[in-house]
């Protein structure tokens, strides 16, 4: 997974919400119409501090614990 030094002034971290210039990640977004073997795709940059994943070994799966969100009504 390739990093980057400096985190965009336009953008926040879907999962802290800040905009800290910090080191980040982009992660590819997973969308239905989404070709395999494209190299094109969406992706959404996050805080690399603010990413914790957990293996699943049963399933294979890589995954992230969000905090609950709060419900909007």
């Amino acid at each position: 997974m390739r990093t980057f030094e400096k985190f965009p002034a336009n953008k926040e971290c879907p999962i802290c919400n800040t905009n800290e210039n910090v080191e980040c990640v982009l992660i590819p977004m997973v969308d239905v119409n989404h070709n395999p073997s494209d190299l094109n795709y969406k992706a959404e940059i996050f805080h690399l501090k603010c990413i914790e994943l957990w293996y699943d070994v049963k399933l294979n799966v890589l995954y992230q614990k969000f905090k609950k969100a709060e419900v909007q009504e």
